[in-house]
């Protein structure tokens, strides 16, 4: 009763059981009594005596608040007051809670507490249900600053029975859920110095392994909502907390779903934002944990369970342990799941991504699963950071992503050499889902990041079979590429960048590809024994064998079925060829080894008895394709004639150019020579100007076909070398190259056959048509395999064609005819053939290599010297002629008068010659003129640049002795280090000097001076780098001796101030001794021992530390010394250096 009184004394209720809860540490019967009336109030009087009361109404717990909290609450005021009776309100239900003993009673007042919470839920959003981005009210941050710690304190206290702590971590959970600013109050830690102050993250993961599922599973949940409602603060507060990341991984491996998924959440947005949790989960066999969930939850052979999200969920906290974590995925190369669990992970349910039918929800499900496993292959041969910028990374970032491109081809050779992954791979790029397109896309991405820039991982991409189907991956990357809609399809697009990366880095690509046309590539191990039982089928056809079927069987269909076909199907079959074509020149530039393998396919490959012999090669059943027709096609049909005979000559010249075997092929086959020889010797005449800009372009290729078999009709090394080896007497080997046919006699045939004057005309007038002089000025990245919009840019208008005419009639090009490239490609063999057919005239080709012509012009004017003697030649001969038509008609007077009017004709065509040789021998001179103009301009610039070069010579010189000058050694490791300088100066005298023997010499001597002086460069390098940090360890020294004498002169002065301290002591002693005559001579000897002994043990410190200093620096010395003779010794066994190290030494060592 006498609580009852102190509100007589001015304060209420509230604020008499806060001071008597601070009097009296257990509550007695009486106060639990009173608490009860207090907080549950029956009369009105009860409700409203603290809204009457003129003073604050104040909080307090039964345990000490948390600092953290009361910053919280001073830093964050409320904005809008509250009014006097919710605050009373507030405080009733909380102080229930604090003064509650009684089990009933605490569950009665946590019920109290709900309500009140759902009544402030209620009144901001009618329904109960609070929407996202609505802030919260002031109420609910009032009720969750207040009673946030109440709550927790009796969750600590007195954890008795289950249903109230359940219903104490679900009110905590709902208020946070609530007021987010609440969850500071259980994340931050509480201060050292408040030892019983509970932390809420603490508690929350101590509850969390109790085997109760009414108690862990909200726990987790409260977890949850911490995380939801503060991420920062909540990893922050996980990684400072005791064993907290360890706990949290315990739970992922319960049973009771809701429990797990709850703490796969939690660790799935906990690891991908805090990179110490990713490290700390790793290393403490979250590996392990994850996979063995996956498995318990369906992770077969087969693939992946679309039951439930567990296994996507574990998958993606694995893909945020090893997202641009350096650490993290060294770890994981290092264990088995790559080979056991990420192929299980990868792998369709059945061939073609499994069944169609089923529901979009499983089918989602098994996407992400998909999609998270080739994403964290992906993270594994990626380099980190991809895509950021330099300057937004830190310097261990930077040095973490130096680290991994060192060793990113040794990650690719491991991914590649897995063959179950790969395999699952290249199923999903082999399946025809229109549901998994994404995943294909990502598939070919995660193909090209393997297989980039790294030989030996392009050749098992060669050779890849996909699991479980068999299929051979590069000819379906092939046939997508060729496909009709490639361009309008991503995954085609896709695959074409794949392969245009694969051939053009790696020429043993492109072999094996044409290898494996007629014997596809060896099944992989583990699949050999499935060909018998079915489960791969018998021979999948290879990539090669898929692109000549794309070439030569659609070419054939275009010139078998153009009457019967419409021109759809034929654009169609266009589209196949056009491109397959175009990837076999691709595969055959630039390499004679893909040449000569190519010419060992037969002309019917598909037949597995064919051979290869001459006459029935592949190369030869293209070339007799082109036979002339003398048929009439509408000109729809006839652009499509046109293009397709285009494409074959564009692959026919690519060929032979450079392949000496190829050309002996095609000349030595008079089938073959007569098909060129006819079509370019036909006049064929076109009434439309499309056909006669047709004709032109076709008649111009087959005439740089017949140039180049000009060019190139010679002997390659490997003959050459049979030639040698059988040049002891093997007469039937000299009687088989009699049999051959020169370049004299190829030369006579297009002479006799066509004409040399047709023959050089085709060349001219392609170079000169509108479609050549269009793609001339086309971008050099413009590729010709792209599809066009109707009617190209150069494409030719027919005025003969009718505006009434249908579409089926009009004649347009798909593709872009030639590549600016080509156009070059053409000029330079152009002028390349013309020069070998003077040569040829004039007896200067010697028939046995290709660049004879080169080799034996002294300057670039040779050529048109050479042209214009063969003009004299011609115009001598003409002279020759008229002169003896003009003596047989001065001998015959019955000469008819067609003798005199061909004479007259011959004087026209003397006289033109000769104007056309008057002019082509101005240009010439005009050329001649502009050269030597240019040689002198040249000169004088090189003359300039040199004048330049040694001027900046002599500035530097002078640099150098100004600055060798003004710098003075002052110590012994400086003269020697002078020595040394002055000694490599001598080694650079000696390797100029052996430089400029070196350059008298050829062949193996010139290499090896060359790979010595690398050596000497790196060797210098280390040398100059060793000597700096002699220096700077020569002054590091210097220092430490500075310091050390300082020492002494310190310990110097010390000792002079003891004896100082000593005479005054004595003087004082005297003077005390005269002074006090009663002091006797027992006194005065003890105080003199004493100051002997202080003395003599101050000089014995101070000599011990003068040996100590000496001491250490004699061994600094001696080290100094050592390293000095090491450099010596190294610089000694080094070759000598190269004169641009020279130059470049003296401006690195006076810039540093």
């Amino acid at each position: 009763f006498e609580l009852c009184n102190f509100s007589s004394c001015g304060f209420s209720p509230l604020q008499t059981q806060s001071v008597t809860w601070l009097s009296h540490r257990r509550p007695t019967p009486m106060q639990a009594l009173l608490s009860r009336i207090v907080v549950a109030p029956t009369e009105p009087e009860a409700a409203s005596s603290p809204a009457s009361s003129s003073v604050d109404i104040s909080i307090s717990s039964p345990s000490p608040a948390s600092p953290a909290a009361s910053l919280k609450n001073a830093t964050n005021p409320v904005q809008i007051a509250l009014s006097p009776d919710v605050k009373a309100e507030i405080a009733l239900a909380v102080e229930r809670l604090q003064f509650a003993t009684l089990l009933g009673e605490r569950k009665k007042a946590v019920s109290a507490l709900q309500s009140l919470a759902q009544k402030f839920d209620a009144s901001r959003s009618p329904g109960g249900r609070k929407s996202s981005g609505v802030e919260p009210t002031v109420e609910e941050q009032e009720l969750g600053h207040a009673a946030v710690p109440a709550v927790l304190t009796a969750l600590v206290s007195d954890p008795r029975d289950t249903e109230l702590m359940e219903a104490l971590l679900e009110f905590l959970q709902s208020i946070v859920s609530r007021a987010p600013s609440a969850a500071l109050l259980l994340l931050e830690q509480p201060p050292e110095s408040s030892v019983t102050a509970p932390w809420g993250m603490q508690t929350s993961l101590t509850l969390v392994q109790d085997p109760s599922p009414w108690i862990r599973g909200p726990a987790i949940a409260l977890i949850r909502a911490l995380q939801e409602s503060q991420p920062s603060v909540f990893a922050k507060s996980v990684l400072e907390c005791k064993e907290g990341l360890r706990r949290l991984l315990e739970v992922v491996e319960d049973r009771r779903e809701h429990i797990r998924d709850a703490a796969l959440a939690v660790l799935g947005q906990l690891t991908g934002r805090d990179k110490n949790a990713q490290q700390f989960l790793a290393f403490e066999e979250g590996f392990t944990r994850l996979f063995q969930i996956m498995e318990v939850e369906g992770l077969t052979e087969t693939g992946a369970s679309p039951a439930s999200n567990v296994i996507a969920d574990c998958l993606q906290i694995v893909n945020n342990m090893v997202r641009d974590n350096l650490m993290t995925q060294t770890l994981f190369l290092e264990m088995s799941y790559l080979e056991s669990h990420v192929p299980r992970l990868l792998r369709l349910s059945g061939i073609d991504g499994g069944d169609e039918e089923e529901d979009p929800a499983a089918l989602g499900r098994r996407k992400r699963v998909l999609k998270l496993g080739l994403q964290l292959v992906r993270f594994l041969v990626a380099e980190l950071y991809e895509g950021a910028k330099e300057s937004s990374l830190d310097e261990i970032a930077l040095r973490d992503r130096a680290r991994k491109s060192q060793e990113l081809a040794r990650i690719q050779s491991l991914v590649a050499r897995q063959e179950a992954l790969m395999g699952a791979v290249g199923e999903l790029v082999c399946c025809h889902s229109d549901a998994l397109t994404d995943l294909r896309l990502q598939a070919l991405d995660l193909l090209r990041l393997v297989s980039e820039h790294n030989g030996g991982a392009q050749m098992i991409l060669v050779n890849l079979y996909a699991s479980p189907s068999g299929r051979n991956v590069l000819a379906e990357l092939v046939n997508l590429d060729v496909g009709n809609e490639s361009d309008e399809s991503p995954v085609a697009a896709a695959a074409s960048a794949l392969l245009d990366a694969l051939f053009e880095e790696n020429e043993g690509a492109r072999m094996a590809v044409l290898q494996h046309i007629q014997s596809p590539p060896p099944l992989p191990i583990s699949a050999s024994t499935d060909v018998t039982s079915g489960g791969y089928d018998a021979l999948p056809p290879s990539a090669g064998r898929v692109l000549l079927d794309a070439f030569i069987v659609n070419i054939d269909f275009i010139f078998q079925c153009i009457d019967s076909a419409d021109v759809d199907t034929l654009n169609t079959k266009l589209v196949v060829a056009w491109k397959a074509g175009h990837r076999l020149k691709n595969l055959l530039a630039d390499s004679s080894y893909c040449k000569e393998l190519a010419l060992r396919v037969p002309a019917e490959y598909d037949d597995p008895q064919a051979r290869a012999v001459a006459g029935g090669l592949f190369l030869s059943r293209c070339l007799r394709l082109l036979r002339s027709s003398e048929q009439k096609w509408s000109p729809a049909v006839q652009s499509i004639v046109f293009q397709t005979q285009l494409s074959l000559l564009l692959l026919l010249v690519r060929w032979c150019h450079g392949c000496p075997k190829a050309v002996r092929e095609i000349v030595g086959s008079v089938t073959n020579l007569s098909v060129l020889v006819d079509s370019l010797s036909e006049n064929l005449s076109s009434p439309s100007q499309r056909g006669a800009s047709e004709t032109t372009q076709l008649r111009g290729l087959i005439a740089l076909l017949l140039g180049c078999c000009l060019e190139f009709l010679c002997e390659d090394e490997e003959d050459q070398a049979l030639k040698i080896a059988n040049a002891a007497g093997n007469t039937a080997v000299d009687e088989e190259l009699g049999l051959q046919m020169t370049r004299d006699q190829l030369l006579q045939m297009i002479s006799k056959r066509v004409g040399l004057e047709r023959f050089t005309d085709a060349l001219v007038q392609f170079q000169q048509s509108p479609a050549i002089l269009a793609c001339a000025r086309g971008s050099k990245t413009q590729s010709s395999r792209a599809l066009l919009a109707y009617r190209a840019t150069y494409d030719v208008s027919d005025p003969n064609v009718g505006e009434g005419s249908s579409e089926d009639d009009e004649a347009h090009y798909l593709f872009m005819l030639y590549e600016r490239a080509f156009t070059i490609f053409y000029r330079e063999m152009a002028e390349q053939i013309q020069k070998r057919v003077i040569a040829i005239y004039t007896g200067v080709d010697g028939g046995s290599s290709r660049s004879s012509v080169d080799s034996g012009a002294p300057n670039a004017m040779g050529a048109y010297q050479d042209l214009i003697r063969m003009q004299d030649k011609q115009i001598h001969d003409l002279q020759r002629q008229v002169e003896e038509l003009k003596q047989r008609g001065m001998s015959t007077f019955t000469a008819p008068s067609t003798d005199q009017t061909r004479e007259q004709q011959l004087m026209e065509q003397l006289a033109a010659q000769r104007k056309e040789f008057e002019r082509e021998k101005g240009v010439l001179e005009a050329k001649n003129k502009s050269l030597s103009d240019s040689v002198l301009e040249m000169e004088t610039r090189v003359n300039g640049l040199t004048m330049a070069y040694e001027q900046l010579e002599r500035e530097h010189q002078q640099c150098v002795s100004i600055e060798g000058g003004q710098s003075s050694h002052s110590s012994d490791v400086s003269e020697q280090l002078t020595a040394l300088q002055a000694e490599l100066d001598a080694e650079r005298e000696d390797n100029r000097r052996l430089r400029s023997e070196a350059a008298a010499s050829k062949g193996g001597a010139t290499s090896q001076a060359l790979r010595e002086k690398s050596d000497a460069e790196l060797a210098n390098a280390r040398l100059i780098k060793q000597l700096e940090e002699l220096r700077v360890a020569s002054e590091r020294k210097d220092e430490q001796l500075a310091e050390c004498n300082q020492m002494l002169e310190a310990l110097t002065e010390g000792q002079t101030l003891a004896k100082t301290d000593n005479e005054r002591l004595k003087a004082q002693l005297a003077e005390a001794l005269s002074r006090c005559g009663e002091a006797t001579e027992s006194e005065v000897k003890s105080v003199i021992d004493g100051l002997k002994e202080d003395k003599t043990r101050l000089e014995r410190r101070v000599e011990e530390l003068e040996a100590a200093a000496r001491v250490a620096y004699e061994k600094d010395q001696q080290v100094l010394q050592q390293r000095i003779q090491e450099v010596e010794q190294a610089r000694r066994a080094s070759p000598p250096a190269s004169d641009e190290l020279e130059n470049e030494e003296p401006q690195e060592k006076w810039s540093r």
